[in-house]
């Protein structure tokens, strides 16, 4: 033991003394300390195979994406991770433009899909520099790791792109990347491309030929690394947070770069950098969006929530003292007697109401328990209200079978049906999670009306939805990122919304925004100052829902939108039976009242999505002509985790954009009881940017490709935000299980 250690103070001195030097000189070098190294760690392991070996962790390099100081690995953010980071680099020169020499990066990097990685960086030297001289560059980059080509043991593959797409690139360059784990040590070589050597802000040598590191996790909270870049050595150290200290699975480390000789020009620097790092799930996350990152792994659709794992200690726990002690009393035992008192389907009915679900209804039909609601508690996701009813249900259930029609604004929407099993099965069988399958429900959007006139209805329409307002807050944020005028530009206002239901598939919906802050750059007879907020009622709309046939859906929607245009949207929504395939047709009609003479605004386009339930992955297009007049198409991935989505998306109409956009919730999972007034926040707030591409400069241009983006769309608004489907509430059982567990009131 006493050797190792002193074999690991020798790899401490290497990994930060010696090995800049040495890698400095030459690529030769970069081999022969590697395969020095390899087998040390290799003999260390055989000597001392009680040392503790500590698993590394993945955190952002200085620019591209996940890697050590300057340099990538083969390693790529895990699937549904969200890495956040500021990097500040010592020396900026602020005389200098924005693609030369030192600067301060803030990147995001995504785990869109297992093995695929996507960046956005924005390198600057001033948040709010003068125009042209100190602002800001923005850039893409993706990596691909080859995990499911390649076995485990064997090593670790990836390819990556940065600065892709666009024209102005300061740091475009492509890679390939090898990495090799042993103990505690991670040693990683790789050979790179960079087409646009001459203004690379790393430099032109920079991944131009070979690069590779080492990091060393000497403790589970700390790891010392090296790399050499192209243009000369790094070497530093990265701190983390330990596990327990922070919740939800969210992450926080520190890298700070003790020493460069880089010899390009101002690079050879110290630089700081934080970094934060959290499951895009939240703490809504459900054991669906807990995906494998290894080749051949299944989803594992039945490992614990959360709350499912304390329910599950909990039982254990009384399982062990119900020997020991008096049994306690569950709920109430005379509530209990009381109930069993009264007609079951009664008791149901209440019980519904009186928690704040509306337009309920029970009934019997043919020996099947025939359950009506509608939900406006749980915004965030319509499968969190459909576990509520089915565990309530489950409670009071004397039949054999069960259907539950899930309604909004009282036309019906979806419905689920199954058996006392299963329901017995989902919500009170403890060890449900070790079964081999899960219990399916019969999941429909198909003939919701079928049985209803001759269901023998014991309740009917209690705790109506009508003429109940809906407030709901959000910001609104105008906004330029990584621009010439500086890294971020905005204006920012209160948007206060305003919904009431005032028939059935009738909404009254209008909207005030409320400016609240704004940058220099969105002042009067500035650069944006056109587009500042402006204090307005900038929606009226009457929005009617219209049940078809064959699972269809129309929605008409007439008044004003954008603060000046009058006229109307007409909606049309159609999926297939498990909800994999949906079709959808967009068409509107516009005049600007402010102007007669200008031309009518008649957007129209036609909709595809494509489902991909295992990885809870929406492939969509859309194409027509949009708002300004311009005709083309949008393509793009969208990929979920909760209730947060991922938008990846590449436009082609006048001219070509690619961007990225997150949709986040700004609610609580459940809301305040609808009666007599809802307040709450927005369900779904996006924010994105995107740049152009396949142009020589890369311009702000927002009115092409744009559309009428209804708040209140079909998807929206009956559909649960496009995910009311067979495949998708079955991939999402122990999320209802989870819901009626937290929220069930036991």
């Amino acid at each position: 033991m006493k050797g190792f250690r002193c074999c690991r103070f020798v790899s401490i001195y290497v990994l930060t003394a010696v090995l800049p030097t040495v890698i400095s000189r030459s690529l030769a070098s970069v081999l022969i300390l590697t395969m020095s190294l390899s087998s040390f760690v290799a003999h260390a392991s055989e000597s001392s195979s009680d040392y503790p070996q500590f698993a590394i962790p993945t955190t952002m390099a200085q620019t591209g994406g996940a890697g050590l100081l300057r340099t990538p690995h083969a390693q790529t953010l895990g699937f549904g991770q969200i890495s956040l980071n500021y990097h500040n680099e010592a020396n900026v020169d602020k005389t200098t433009p924005y693609g030369r020499g030192a600067h301060n990066t803030f990147l995001m990097g995504v785990g869109v899909l297992p093995h695929i990685e996507f960046v956005v960086q924005n390198t600057h030297k001033e948040i709010n520099g003068e125009a042209w001289k100190t602002g800001s560059d923005l850039s893409y980059s993706a990596k691909l790791d080859a995990g499911w080509l390649i076995p485990k043991d064997w090593f670790q593959l990836a390819f990556g792109l940065s600065d892709f797409g666009g024209q102005a690139n300061h740091h475009e360059s492509a890679y390939v990347v090898t990495s090799k784990q042993f103990s505690s040590v991670r040693f990683s070589l790789g050979y790179g491309h960079n087409p646009e050597a001459s203004t690379h802000q790393m430099g032109e040598d920079y991944l131009s030929g070979a690069f590779g590191g080492i990091e060393f996790q000497a403790l589970s909270w700390l790891q010392l690394v090296a790399d050499y870049d192209g243009t000369g050595a790094n070497a530093g150290l990265k701190l983390f947070t330990p596990d327990s200290w922070l919740p939800y699975g969210v992450k926080a480390n520190l890298t700070y770069q003790a020493f460069s000789d880089s010899a390009t020009f101002n690079r050879d620097n110290q630089w700081l950098g934080l970094g934060l790092s959290l499951p895009l799930s939240g703490p809504n996350a459900a054991p669906r969006y807990h995906r494998p990152q290894d080749a051949g792994e299944k989803v594992d659709q039945r490992a614990l929530t959360l709350t499912l794992q304390e329910a599950e200690r909990q039982t254990h726990e009384a399982a062990l003292t119900t020997t020991s002690r008096p049994k306690a009393v569950n709920k109430s035992d005379n509530v209990k007697a009381q109930e069993s008192a009264e007609r079951p389907l009664s008791v149901l009915s209440r019980k519904l109401s009186q928690y704040g679900f509306e337009n309920v209804s029970v009934g019997i039909y043919e020996e099947q328990l025939m359950v009506r609601a509608e939900n406006n508690l749980f915004n965030l996701n319509e499968i969190d209200a459909i576990g509520v009813i089915l565990g309530f249900i489950s409670e009071q259930i004397a039949h054999p079978s069960f259907s539950l029609t899930l309604l909004n604004n009282n036309l019906p929407v979806v419905n689920i049906s199954g058996s006392n099993e299963n329901l017995r099965r989902l919500f009170h069988d403890n060890s449900l999670h070790k079964d081999a399958t899960l219990p399916k429900l019969m999941v429909s959007t198909r003939n919701l009306n079928q049985g209803a006139d001759q269901t023998q209805w014991l309740e009917r329409d209690e705790n109506s939805h009508l003429y109940k307002p809906k407030v709901i807050f959000s910001p609104s944020l105008y906004s330029t990122i990584g621009s010439e005028y500086g890294v971020f530009d905005y204006s920012l206002a209160l948007s206060t919304n305003v919904q009431v239901p005032v028939w059935k598939g009738g909404l009254v919906d209008v909207r005030h925004m409320l400016p609240l802050s704004h940058s220099d750059d969105y002042a009067d007879g500035e650069r944006f100052g056109q587009d500042r907020h402006t204090s307005t009622v900038d929606r009226i709309l009457l929005h009617q829902g219209i049940a078809l046939p064959a699972g269809m859906l129309a929605q008409v929607s007439a008044g004003q939108i954008a603060s000046h245009y009058q006229g109307g949207t007409s909606e049309w929504r159609w999926q297939s039976t498990q909800g994999t395939h949906k079709l959808g047709l967009e068409a509107s009609y516009y005049r600007d009242k402010r102007d007669d003479n200008a031309d009518v605004v008649k957007p129209m386009l036609a909709h595809y999505r494509y489902y991909i339930d295992q990885y809870d992955w929406a492939l969509e297009a859309n194409a027509g002509q949009y708002w300004a007049g311009d005709k083309g198409f949008t393509v793009t991935s969208k990929h979920w985790f909760g209730d947060t989505s991922v938008n990846l998306y590449y436009q082609k109409t006048d001219k070509s954009f690619a961007g990225l956009s997150l949709s986040i919730p700004l609610s609580f999972r459940k809301d305040m009881s609808p009666a007599p007034l809802q307040i709450r926040g927005i369900e779904q707030w996006t924010y994105g940017y995107r740049t152009m591409v396949n142009n020589p400069s890369n311009d702000l241009n927002g009115s092409l490709a744009a559309t009428s983006d209804l708040q209140n769309s079909i998807d929206r608004n009956y559909y649960n935000r496009d995910r009311l489907s067979a495949s998708y509430i079955n991939a999402n059982l122990l999320r209802l299980k989870d819901a009626y567990m937290k929220y069930g009131e036991h």
